[in-house]
């Protein structure tokens, strides 16, 4: 019987190696989001800021634009998953945000910024991770944000298990891209 290599293991000395002389992991926005990451945004329900500075970043990303101290690293593709919302009021919010610093979605974020608006979208689902992760991909998204993770999720909070179950759910769109 063929000995099956273990592609999950890898010696220790040779995983350092590795990792030392590969380039630093890409930064979408020096120092505030690092790729390669899952960053929480937490803070008082509904006061609406935490919306508006995750637009924000986004469009930055999405548009190698640099607003207020958000400077990104380049244009890296982007994947909004919008499950709170209005439609109305956050349109307002996008448009604002272009006026007041200077960028145009349209053109500067063509192709680049895609949006998912109260599609019922469920991290702790299996086909939509699948789903997700195949967008990913095939759109080389560097960036996704999701308001709010507990709309986009039937995961109870104060579950250990549930919320595991979701970061694993997290972890397989994060090596997706």
């Amino acid at each position: 019987m063929a000995e099956q290599k273990d592609e999950w293991l890898e010696p220790l000395a040779g995983w350092l190696r590795r990792i030392e002389t590969s380039s630093e992991p890409l930064q979408l926005i020096p120092p505030f989001i690092p790729a390669e990451s899952a960053i929480l945004m937490s803070g008082k329900a509904k006061r609406g800021f935490k919306s508006w500075l995750a637009f924000l970043m986004s469009i930055c990303v999405a548009s190698g634009k640099t607003a207020a101290l958000l400077k990104p690293s380049g244009v890296h593709p982007v994947l909004f998953i919008e499950e709170e919302g209005a439609r109305k009021p956050t349109a307002r919010r996008f448009r604002w945000l272009e006026k007041a610093h200077g960028i145009d979605i349209a053109k500067d974020c063509e192709g680049r910024f895609w949006w998912a608006h109260r599609q019922h979208v469920l991290l702790d689902d299996s086909k939509w991770i699948s789903r997700i992760a195949s967008e990913i991909r095939d759109k080389g998204i560097r960036l996704v944000v999701v308001d709010t993770l507990a709309k986009a999720s039937s995961a109870e909070e104060n579950s250990a298990t549930d919320i595991s179950h979701l970061m694993r759910s997290i972890d397989r769109l994060r090596d997706a891209g």
